[in-house]
């Protein structure tokens, strides 16, 4: 797709998924911006993260700025913008139509943006251990359960519809227009006390805080929040559970200020039943109120999961599938996994010795907390098959049955085979 020269790379003209371009009119950021689809044949940037072109292939460009007015190409990572209609006469082009932008374009100003993380998911899919993965490491800001807030204050309907522009204040460590957010960190212990930053200095300088002794650290400012969010960490990260349809994100995957990426976390639905009636004390049968739970459950993951295979041009390159069974068979690989994805560089050995101690104890959840992450992971994974009662397996295969052929979760038609755990019933995903 590209010929190299002597003064750089030539590019051709279509937009690989890997990277964002936009274009802007009247060099104001956000006004009649180009998504992918429209930049076709017009312009393709090379990997910009990493080594940026000296040489780009503007000629189809022209074109449309004599009919669409002054315009500026935007690639997020570059601290300087190229308004082309103002620099053209002082950009020299080849012979093959090509401008030269050498001189303009300074490797040194070129910086790789932050990427950040939002892990999207359902109640008991096993996001508290996924998002420790994240959690532990170093150089990420992990926000746990950060939507919450918004349900004290709006309806279910009217939380989905305000939750792009919130998260987009938290990627953005815009904590000065989140005061509702530092409050309830402030007054919630389990909440913060399950982000490593809220519960370490400068923000509390008590050892091993739990959500009891979260109460003794000091409150947190919000000026001194986004400054360290800013200035201390190459990524943010954040857990919700609370998001119905992904779709109505598009605003913030396509913002080219930040560069958001999704992990959607999926668990077989039956093990998602059998954990929250265990961790809520209900029976095991399904009925009344909980059919209708199931059959929510099972359009939310089919509708998320079929938007992240469709890959609308805001997603593309931007959605990832986890399966838990897959995480906690193969923690270390997919974790590897994920952080290639979100190109968050080596996965750091303090990670990789939490996962360790907290996938290969034979020691049971530590207290009986149904958030503990200290399991033998590997038996957990179908350890359900011995506890739901095969009539409610039928059940939720029933309002389920799309949702498990899609995922690879095997439909089991009898007890025997349900109790058959010399054989696996989670198949690669077709």
């Amino acid at each position: 797709m590209s010929q190299t020269t002597e003064s750089g790379v030539l590019v051709k003209h279509t937009v690989p998924p890997s990277i964002n371009v936009s274009i802007k009119s009247n060099n104001r950021l956000g006004d009649a911006l180009y998504d992918r689809r429209r930049l076709q044949n017009l312009l393709q940037v090379q990997d910009a993260f990493k080594s940026f072109p000296k040489t780009l292939d503007m000629k189809h460009f022209h074109q449309k700025i004599d009919k669409q007015g002054p315009l500026a190409l935007v690639v997020p990572g570059a601290e300087r913008t190229m308004d082309v209609e103002r620099e053209r006469t002082n950009l020299s082009i080849n012979r093959n139509g090509y401008i030269n932008a050498t001189n303009y374009l300074d490797q040194s100003t070129i910086t790789r943006p932050r990427t950040h993380v939002l892990i999207v998911t359902n109640r008991r899919s096993g996001s508290s251990f996924l998002g420790q993965v994240f959690n532990q490491n170093p150089d990420v800001f992990f926000n746990f359960e950060p939507l919450k807030v918004l349900e004290y204050a709006y309806s279910y309907q009217e939380l989905q519809k305000k939750s792009s522009v919130f998260l987009n204040n938290v990627f953005g460590c815009n904590f000065q227009k989140l005061s509702n957010l530092v409050e309830f960190y402030n007054k919630d212990g389990f909440h913060r006390s399950s982000s490593q930053v809220l519960s370490s200095p400068p923000f509390c300088n008590i050892k091993h805080v739990t959500k009891r002794t979260a109460k003794r650290c000091p409150f947190i400012d919000a000026d001194l929040l986004s400054k360290e969010c800013m200035s201390k960490y190459k990524h943010v990260a954040i857990k919700i559970i609370r998001l119905v349809d992904i779709q109505t994100l598009e605003s913030l995957l396509s913002d080219l200020s930040i560069n958001v990426k999704i992990i959607h976390l999926v668990r077989d639905p039956r093990a998602i039943y059998n954990s929250r009636s265990n961790a809520e004390k209900f029976e095991k049968t399904l009925t009344g109120d909980h059919v209708v739970t199931v059959q929510s459950l099972c359009r939310r993951i089919k509708q998320n999961y079929g938007t992240g295979k469709n890959q609308p041009p805001w997603l593309q390159d931007k959605y990832m599938l986890v399966r838990y069974e897959d995480l906690a068979r193969n923690p270390m690989q997919i974790t590897q996994d994920m952080y290639r994805f979100l190109e968050f560089g080596t996965v750091p050995p303090v990670v990789n010795s939490w996962i360790v101690n907290n996938t290969y104890s034979n020691e049971s959840p530590l207290f009986n907390d149904r958030y503990s992450t200290k399991r033998n992971s590997s038996v957990v994974v179908e350890a359900w098959r011995r506890e739901l009662p095969y009539r409610t397996v039928e059940q939720i295969q029933i309002a389920c049955g799309d949702v498990l052929n899609d995922l690879g979760y095997q439909h089991v038609f009898s007890e025997a085979q349900l109790l058959n755990m010399t054989k696996s019933i989670v198949l690669p995903v077709p």
